[in-house]
């Protein structure tokens, strides 16, 4: 039980950090559009 819940803890620590890693390195923008909010985020 203990494993596995290190194991999901360290999962997403190394998805988060790979996701930081990645928007850090682009140099685009991200939009996200539902009606009726649009979010830009650069």
């Amino acid at each position: 039980m203990i494993k596995r819940k290190l194991f999901w803890w360290m999962l997403m620590f190394l998805l988060l950090v790979g996701i930081v890693w990645l928007a850090s390195n682009n140099e685009g923008y991200l939009l996200i559009v539902r009606p009726p909010y649009r979010l830009q985020f650069s």
